[in-house]
């Protein structure tokens, strides 16, 4: 408690900092795959308004509701959505006033180890493992006790290095909880996030920092390179910073001071969402270059540079465009990580199209970071083993259909999306699947021949996933009606394979209804 505000110790072995073997997975909010809101539940004043404080730095779009004994703050962020339940959190009326069976993440504090155990349990219990847990711990060890019961990250007051800077990496502040838990008081510093543009020079860490200090006194903390998307928390002075590369720094809570060569992801007062903004001209005149350029497919690198300059001067639809170009890998080499960012400048502004792209590019990047050699888990290995390629490639294509029927991609169905890409060996086509991803559009379902049992089969894995989501959406029943006419299967046998499906669910609703605690999510 010495410290005010962190104090980061080398390991022996590397005591001039990290290289790129060191590199930590980033966690943040974009890598929960589930919808819902942010519960924070906790009997502690300075938990809970640094949370809504870090939350509200980030312009947080959910809903956020707070669970506690202690009476509503006088002061929230008027940019915030949030309702405050007093109650006691064990209490079943408390758990279901704050819908707490909806939450997509929640962080728990409390002063009793105990409680923060029977939180986290009731919170996995109830949600089937689907809520990401953030979770204090006060006790020596206790971390495992709630790693047991299904919590995604433990956080220890006194050593809260790791988790300030990974939470902070995809999302700048959320969860971070500095300098206030572990002083108790108010801080006026944070940490926030700076990714350096495309045009900028590389340069090693030492150098990096120096400059930042020179230009504004942040103090960089952090690294993440942009191809791996991994962290480093205590870089090398020597190890090389590269455009697009993204800095953790420690910077005033209330700066919003821009540095020169960044691309500023903190503190932003206006609700971009709601702009409308008109085009320069000479942005409307590049960006219709670019488009020319594209459709004769004369020259896609200068297509790329006219959207750039457009992009530049604030022109939506051409960012949207450089997020296209980027993901098929045309005028520039393929990076989904570029693709990511121009997708998320688009949307900022509204662009529905790049909104949509901006949820399916958090997936395909999910998928690309898991280079685990699986064996296909997720279907059947004996069909999959007796299919051909054009086979493979129409299943898998059906797989997509499937997953993006409800126009929502769970963690499970994340699982499947994975699986049913690395069916298909051709590059080409793999590509031309995960562009339907991106598109949020289903790839068309074509007439192709199976044998009766394989049909069976696959008709049972096209059910499985429909259901993994403990749902089961009419246009996901649809979707089953139009493959079984393709694949030539009678309507009576499809109506028996839907009635199973609306059983499952059933069932599933029937257990969790009986569950001490729980409800079923509706």
């Amino acid at each position: 408690k010495s410290c005010l505000i962190m104090q980061i110790e080398p390991p022996a072995d590397r005591p001039k900092g990290d290289l790129e073997e060191h590199a930590i997975e980033v966690i943040g909010m974009d890598e929960v795959g589930i919808e819902g809101h942010i519960l924070i539940s906790s009997d502690n004043l300075v938990f809970i308004n640094r949370c809504l404080l870090e939350m509200s730095q980030r312009n947080q779009q959910e809903k956020i509701v707070v669970l506690s004994e202690i009476s509503m703050m006088d002061e929230i962020p008027d940019n915030l959505d949030v309702e405050w339940i007093e109650g006691d959190s064990n209490s079943e009326k408390s758990f279901q006033q704050a819908h707490s069976t909806e939450a997509k993440v929640a962080f728990i504090d409390y002063a009793d180890d105990g409680q923060n155990l029977m939180s986290v349990l009731r919170l996995e219990q109830a949600t089937d493992g689907e809520v990401f847990t953030v979770a204090t711990y006060h006790k020596e060890d206790f971390d495992q006790q709630l790693f047991k019961v299904g919590c995604d990250y433990c956080l220890d007051p006194e050593e809260l290095i790791a988790p300030i800077l990974s939470q902070s990496a995809l999302n700048p502040g959320l969860g971070t909880l500095i300098e206030e838990i572990i002083l108790e008081e108010s801080t006026t510093q944070s940490l926030y996030l700076h990714k350096l543009h495309q045009e900028s020079e590389s340069k090693s860490w030492l150098s990096t920092i120096l400059e930042m200090k020179e230009n504004g006194g942040e103090l960089p903390v952090g690294l993440i390179h942009s191809q791996t998307h991994k962290l480093l928390v205590n870089p090398h002075p020597e190890l090389m910073v590269n455009p697009g590369d993204q800095l953790v720094f420690i910077a005033p809570v209330k700066s919003a001071e821009m540095l020169n060569g960044f691309e500023g992801e903190y503190i932003d007062d206006l609700d971009k969402s709601k702009l409308d903004v008109k085009p320069s001209a000479e942005a409307e005149k590049l960006f219709r270059k670019g488009l020319k350029l594209i459709k004769s497919e004369e020259d896609f690198e200068e297509a790329y540079q006219c959207f750039h300059q457009a992009a530049i001067l604030h022109h939506t639809r051409a960012k949207y465009n450089l997020g296209l170009m980027n993901f098929n890998g045309k005028g520039v080499e393929r990076n989904l990580d570029e693709s990511y960012h121009w997708f998320r400048e688009a949307a900022k502004y509204g662009n529905e199209n790049a909104r949509k792209a901006l949820k399916s590019t958090r997936v395909l990047r999910q998928i690309r970071m898991d280079t685990v050699e699986h064996e296909t888990p997720e279907f059947d290995t004996e069909l999959v083993g007796r299919m051909t390629e054009e086979q493979l490639f129409w299943f898998a294509g059906a797989v997509v259909s499937m997953v993006m029927a409800d126009e929502h991609i769970d963690l499970h169905e994340r699982s499947f999306l994975h699986s049913a890409i690395r069916l298909v060996k051709d590059n080409k086509k793999i590509q031309e699947l995960e562009e339907y991803i991106l598109r949020w559009q289903a790839p068309p379902l074509t007439e192709i021949k199976f044998s009766k049992k394989d049909k069976g089969h696959l008709l049972e894995s096209l059910l499985n996933i429909a259901t993994v989501d403990r749902d089961f959406d009419e246009r996901e029943e649809k979707l089953l009606y139009e493959i079984a006419d393709v694949i030539d299967v009678s309507t009576e046998e499809i109506e028996q394979l839907i009635k199973l499906g609306h059983k499952r669910i059933e069932q599933f609703r029937a257990n969790q209804l009986r569950a001490p605690n729980v409800r079923a999510r509706s």
